[in-house]
């Protein structure tokens, strides 16, 4: 802190004296006019002034109203002392600006004002810098809000999301709040799909150190890089903030969770592919099966139509034959007996067969029903999650709850 004096030359002595008391409390400029002590203003703001009200070169009370004018002097604590006090002086002194109006050059009012403007000055001093510091405290804490929230409907949504592709596209978009520059690794199938976040393709280099250190720990930090895995999914981040360490310890806190909701939807999203694979080609087997099912059907019906047809016009003609063929009574009977035995055979045989029909029938209708659940299966994985929307308590107010 710098003390401005403004004094005659008759007072060098007391001046002497003051610099004494107040050595290594405040330094001290001196200046014997007013022209010289606004120069020195302009170029170098004092802390505080104490001037005398009355010097060759003009007077302290038109000094402080040129120094109020001044950027930023407003508030500068001012200190007016004469050698011919007057009632008048004092209500001048407040009119122009300044704070305190002492009569002479009284050492003891003048050190107990100055010490009080030192603690005065020094509490503004805390003030300003607690100030400071809750304001920084509460948009961290703002911004640590904001970003969970943004982290948390992340996860909200992370279910829906309905390709690789799109999850890669939200979590560059998560990431470009924090003005990350990363590499999106996905791995599914036994192959690795990168996406970058400055929409460039992505180097040879990059994509090497990604497969290379995948199976490493969950952070691999190499300097202002760091790369976070998880089985299906890496995240490679090529300028972490380390000379911010809160910051750079959110990104730490946050990304793994992030990560770990999509590593899981990517592997649903991966099962959901195989379960849609398997549904298509039982669906397509069962109607490629389907016809021939029926048409095996139909001809056993068919079969066994014609074939009881046959034997029933059989038997008949030869019951009417018989007589004329001139066989004896126990050939006749002999005869006839094959022939029914034949018959009865031959209605087994119809009989079974009809019981395979209904096997046949019985079976197709089992696979239409599997196909139907099938294709309801294959409807219900495909179809989007719906999220019904919250609705808010009655009397609640939507501001104080609307945080991100």
């Amino acid at each position: 802190m710098a003390l401005l004096l403004i004094h005659s030359p008759e007072l060098r002595q007391q001046v002497e004296t003051l610099e004494t008391k107040l050595d290594g409390k405040i330094d001290i400029h001196c200046c014997d006019s007013f022209k010289a002590a606004i120069e020195y203003c302009e170029e170098q703001p004092p802390s505080i002034i104490l001037a005398q009200t009355i010097l060759d070169d003009g007077n302290a009370f038109d000094f402080c109203s040129s120094f109020r004018l001044l950027k930023d002097q407003k508030l500068t604590p001012i200190i007016l002392f004469s050698m011919n006090p007057e009632k008048e002086e004092q209500v001048r002194t407040f009119r122009v600006g300044a704070d305190e109006y002492v009569e002479f050059f009284n050492f003891d009012h003048i050190l107990a004002v100055i010490e009080h403007e030192l603690e005065s000055s020094a509490q503004f001093t805390r003030l300003a810098e607690e100030k400071a510091e809750a304001s920084n405290l509460a948009m961290e804490i703002m911004k640590s809000s904001g970003e969970m929230g943004n982290a948390i409907n992340f996860i909200e949504r992370c279910h829906r999301f309905q390709s690789n592709e799109e999850i890669a596209t939200e979590l560059l978009s998560f990431c470009q709040g924090f003005e990350l520059k990363v590499v999106v690794g996905i791995f599914e199938g036994g192959q690795w799909h990168f996406t970058a976040s400055n929409g460039k393709a992505v180097t040879d280099l990059e994509r090497n150190l990604m497969q290379t250190v995948h199976q490493k720990d969950r952070f691999v930090d190499f300097g202002v890089r760091t790369q976070i895995n998880w089985p299906n999914i890496a995240l490679l981040i090529k300028n972490m903030p380390l000379r911010q360490p809160d910051l750079y310890g959110r990104i730490k806190d946050l990304m793994p969770t992030l990560l770990s909701s999509a590593n899981v939807r990517i592997h649903a999203l991966h099962e959901e592919s195989r379960i849609r694979e398997q549904t298509n080609l039982m669906n397509r087997s069962i109607e490629a099966l389907q016809p021939s099912i029926l048409k095996v059907i139909s001809a056993m019906k068919r079969d066994s139509r014609e074939q009881r047809d046959a034997l029933s016009d059989f038997l008949q003609n030869i019951i009417i034959a018989l007589p004329g063929l001139g066989l004896e009574d126990d050939q006749e009977e002999f005869f006839i007996a094959r022939v029914e035995s034949l018959i009865r055979s031959a209605d087994d045989m119809v009989t079974r067969s009809e019981e395979h029909q209904e096997t046949l029938e019985t079976t197709n209708q089992v696979l239409i029903n599997l196909m139907t659940k099938q294709k309801e299966i294959q409807e219900l994985i495909s179809r989007p999650v719906e999220i019904a929307e919250k609705t808010p308590a009655p009397g609640a107010d939507d501001d104080l709850f609307e945080l991100f």
